[in-house]
């Protein structure tokens, strides 16, 4: 199980995350942020340390506010939020030329996509609200998955070495009265975000690609032959177009601050790129021009993550079933000696006020140290504060990483809240021609932030989905669904997400007795959580790397998840007996049927997949090997 910021870097804003802030179309009324109580002694310092960086830049203590402010509103019962309606449906046909085959809503993640459909011939046209850049958090992933930038031709083999800031061995699976257990090369790799998204940006506009910066979709609305964005200048901005041929040498981040594509409160910045280097495509419209164009094409990709409108529209306003809460950042001050290694999961002590608590920590480039505290919770209105996590956070970290607090100094700080929907994930298009990705369509792990990692494990299965989808005119809403078809190696995690989450009232207090009947509220031994990672990581351990790989890099594959739930089973059955009364029996079933579809797509891959060559020039076809493929977690062996 992969703990969660190594895919990528969790996102800026209250689950808004890179992805999510880049492109962004018209949000929802931002909650005015509370007046905070007095911070205690430790956070107080934390928030007045000299150059602390927040996603977006601006005052550290008004994020803070700002995210409670969010993270209070997701809690609060009550009615749904009323959803915006940002796309219309229309018969008319769109007599104006389409300009571009694919638009891209959302561009730090998106570039990555849309860099690889233009290298295809396809043109491609990025719609950025802020500005096209990456953050100067880390992303940590493995080698072998960040090697999918360069077999797309995202990036060249050099490029990729360029945009690898830190690398590092063993990462660590620490858990509370456990040995510790090592691997090599998960996750060992810190990729800077904001040269990657150089780099991908630099491919994109030398192939010919548009990027339109400044540029807030406002609506989409679908025409028979089109789908075309509604966009205005951001605030007082100008748009400013970059396209096909620009100087690939040019630093498109120039002068601009660290985060400043994303606000204080998640969204994207008033930031404008107000250069031109190039005349825009006609569609494009000029710089300064308000307001601009409307950009027209043939599919739009939404790539703005977990509070994309758009999304917030197909799911009608509802709320997150589940969350993974986190808060952390980046440390100076750590010894040299202490930060060799890599923590993939670590627990400190049991559970405690109905959640356990968990932790990674990352080498980071210049002598620097990611820590992260994250935990799996439900948006139930007793959940703590961003405030009491971070209290738990910095209290945690001494013994943690064995350094006093006052002895190190935060670089960065992140909050985040992730939304999870298992009922609906991955989410399927709800219009023709736009087509949620990544974050958007909720395709990432249950047992992991999302983001980056997400993107790079489907990028190959889109990048030849997305063309085939256009150059056929397969681009109806039931067509663009076998993009994201069901995935049982994800709707399988469900179940461990679940038990790592107690809910509210489950947990033992101190001094309840202990052995307690498994019934009513307060059953839950405090080491619950810790005693059933104990029990799998020690099968996994046991079963070697066959089996722990995989499942440390968010992969469950039916052989070895059937081993472990079967080693499981056998080395502690009074544990399993209580994730089966803590999820209820319904949910277990519910899990099931998800681990048999397992088993069936493991097996048709096997069956089909030598036939993929003789299926070419079939889209339907070819999606249905690509849902059966990715849908057994067969693709892990890809790379």
């Amino acid at each position: 199980m992969r703990s969660k910021c190594h895919h990528h870097r969790p996102p800026a804003a209250l689950g808004g995350q890179d992805e999510g802030a880049a492109g962004s179309v018209r949000s929802p009324p931002t909650p005015r942020p509370a007046r905070s109580s007095r911070h205690s002694p430790a956070l107080q310092r934390v928030l007045s340390e000299p150059g602390l960086e927040v996603p977006g830049g601006g005052d550290p203590s008004k994020y803070l506010a700002t995210q409670e402010a969010f993270w209070k509103a997701m809690r609060r019962r009550g009615p749904k939020p009323r959803a915006p309606t940002v796309v219309r449906t229309t018969q008319m046909q769109y007599r104006a030329p389409v300009d571009y085959d694919v638009a891209v809503a959302g561009g730090t993640l998106g570039i990555f996509l849309a860099t690889a459909l233009q290298l295809r011939g396809l043109r491609v046209a990025v719609v950025e609200r802020g500005r096209v850049q990456g953050r100067t958090q880390e992303w940590n992933i493995s080698r072998a998955e960040v090697a999918t930038l360069v077999g797309t031709g995202v990036l060249t083999r050099k490029e990729l070495e360029e945009a690898i800031a830190s690398e590092f061995n063993p990462t660590r699976v620490a858990l509370h009265g456990a040995a510790p257990i090592e691997v090599r090369d998960v996750l060992n790799v810190g990729v800077c975000p904001a040269t990657a998204v150089d780099r991908a940006r630099r491919r994109f506009e030398a192939a010919g690609g548009v990027v339109l910066e400044g540029a807030t979709v406002r609506g989409a609305v679908v025409h028979p032959n089109a789908v075309v964005l509604e966009t205005a200048a951001t605030r007082s901005g100008t748009v400013a177009a970059s396209s096909g041929g620009g100087d690939p040498g040019s630093d498109h981040g120039r002068g601009a601050p660290s985060g400043a594509q994303t606000a204080s409160d998640g969204r994207p910045s008033d930031a404008v790129q107000t250069s031109v280097r190039r005349p825009p495509a006609p569609a494009a419209g000029a710089p300064g021009s308000s307001p601009p164009r409307p950009v027209a094409a043939s599919l739009l990709i939404d790539t703005m993550g977990h509070w994309s409108p758009i999304v917030a529209q197909l799911r009608r306003g509802a709320r997150p079933d589940r969350v993974v809460m986190v808060v952390g950042g980046c440390v100076d001050g750590v010894p040299p000696a202490a930060n060799v290694a890599g923590d993939l999961l670590a627990t400190l002590g049991d559970a405690a006020d109905d959640m356990q608590l968990f932790w990674e920590a990352f080498p980071a480039r210049d002598g620097g140290r990611t820590l992260y505290a994250f935990a799996y919770l439900d948006a139930h209105p007793d959940r703590p504060s961003f405030e009491a996590m971070l209290d738990r956070y910095l209290d945690g970290i001494p013994a943690y990483q064995g350094v006093a607090l006052e002895e190190l100094r935060f670089k960065r700080l992140l909050l985040a809240a992730f939304p999870c929907y298992p009922d609906a994930s991955p989410l399927k298009p709800g219009f023709d021609r736009i087509l949620q990705v990544g974050d958007a369509a909720a395709s990432q792990s249950p047992l992991s932030f999302g983001g980056f990692g997400s993107m790079l494990r489907h990028l190959p299965r889109l990048t030849q989905g997305v063309e085939q989808a256009v150059r056929s005119d397969s681009l109806s809403r039931g067509a663009l669904g076998w993009l994201q078809p069901s995935s049982p190696t994800l709707s399988s995690a469900w179940l461990f997400q679940g038990a790592m989450a107690p809910r509210i009232g489950q947990l033992a207090r101190p001094g309840s007795r202990p052995g307690a009947p498994l019934r009513g509220p307060g059953w839950l031994p405090p080491d619950h959580v810790n005693r059933l990672l104990r029990c799998a990581f020690g099968v996994l351990q046991w079963l070697g790397p066959w089996a722990l790989r995989p499942f440390l890099q968010d992969t469950l594959l039916f052989l070895p998840l059937s081993a472990t739930m079967a080693g499981m089973a056998l080395r502690d059955p009074g544990t399993i007996l209580r994730v089966v009364r803590q999820l209820g029996p319904w949910e277990v079933l519910s899990w099931a049927r998800h681990y048999l579809a397992l088993g069936l797509a493991t097996l048709l891959d096997a069956l089909l997949w030598p036939l993929r060559g003789q299926l070419q020039g079939s889209y339907r076809w070819r999606r249905v090997l690509d849902a059966v493929h990715w849908g057994s977690g067969a693709d892990y062996h890809d790379h």
